[in-house]
């Protein structure tokens, strides 16, 4: 192989070809060149002698002869060199050419599984934004539900106005206050319209009496915490609500009923729903008195901390009083609106 061919194009390779060329016959134009000047001498010099024609045994012939060769020597190792360079250089170039093929397939498949896991990501993100329009759907049947049935007790006694919007607010304002995040406030909130659901077996006319119940009565109205809880505890999603029904008349010195828990005995839950009620049974009308202002209500509620209520859900009462919440609660009913 010509020692001038190269793995180059244009202007350029062209130069790289003319280099070589001349680099590989350096060798032979040198001693041509060597040869010629030393051949005029000869011929010039008349005295030059038979002897002088002689080079250490060597005819002057031989010597050009063996010049020569060793040109043509020089060249053919400058040949193979140059044609071992553009071996490697051949070698190296195919090598490049497979590691970009290579860096091109490992492209296109990254391209074909980023779009494979942006399909499943896609597919995915549509798989739990219908679930959770599904558990939201499910979560508003639930609410409706549990709805209905505190307004079916409302409705039964009709004393309680708004007693039970109010009490649902109070108790998630209460909860957040204490720290709970706004969903489990919002799910203790919605447990505790069912507080009361025991009523519902309490004669009407118990209920809206305005007498001092005797004890026989007393005893007949405590049973609404247990009636409660065992309807509740019977439907799935509602044990918060029965455990609330349950727990809302115990007292934090053990003197509740019905089952004279004390302390941190009590589910804090219930604790809660227990201040909410007493604030807002305290701040509407009843057949046996007046509504309260609510300072008055913070006031006797505070003076029976750690008595009847837990004392750290009455601090979070007074930071709500001190800070207005208090007046963000539904307004209570008037008795006309109540005898509406």
């Amino acid at each position: 192989m010509p020692s001038f061919l190269t793995v180059k194009s244009g202007s350029e390779g062209r130069e790289r070809r003319l280099s070589s060329a001349a680099v590989d016959l350096l060798p032979v134009a040198i001693v041509t060149v060597a040869a010629g000047v030393l051949s005029i001498l000869i011929e010039a010099n008349e005295k030059y002698t038979a002897a002088t024609r002689r080079w250490e045994g060597w005819e002057f012939d031989e010597l050009i002869v063996a010049f020569v060769a060793l040109a043509f020597a020089l060249s053919w190792y400058t040949w193979r060199r140059r044609a071992e360079a553009i071996r490697e250089i051949a070698e190296r170039k195919r090598a490049e050419e497979a590691l970009q093929q290579a860096h091109d397939e490992l492209e296109n498949r990254v391209a074909e599984r980023t779009e494979e896991l942006s399909t499943t990501n896609a597919l995915l993100h549509q798989e739990i934004a219908e679930r959770k329009r599904a558990e939201e759907a499910q979560q508003q049947a639930h609410s409706n539900t549990v709805l209905l049935v505190a307004a079916t007790a409302e409705a039964h006694d009709q004393t309680t106005g708004l007693h039970l919007q109010s009490v649902r607010a109070l108790t998630e304002m209460l909860a957040r206050q204490l720290g709970y995040s706004a969903e489990d406030a919002s799910t203790i909130g919605l447990a505790s319209v069912l507080h009361d659901i025991g009523k519902i077996r309490i004669p009407d006319a118990l209920l809206a009496s305005s007498s001092k119940l005797t004890e026989k009565e007393w005893e007949l109205m405590k049973h609404h915490t247990t009636w409660g809880a065992q309807f509740l505890a019977e439907r799935p999603g509602l044990e918060l609500a029965a455990t609330i029904a349950h727990c809302h008349h115990e007292r934090w010195d053990g003197s509740g009923y019905p089952n004279s828990l004390a302390a941190n005995a009590i589910p804090e839950a219930a604790t809660i729903v227990t201040v909410a009620d007493a604030f807002d049974a305290m701040t509407h009308d009843r057949p046996y008195r007046a509504r309260w202002p609510s300072d008055r209500a913070v006031q006797e509620i505070v003076a029976y901390s750690g008595r009847q209520f837990n004392p750290k859900v009455v601090v979070a009462l007074e930071r709500l009083h001190q800070s207005g919440a208090l007046s963000l609660l539904p307004e209570p009913a008037s008795d006309q609106q109540i005898a509406a």
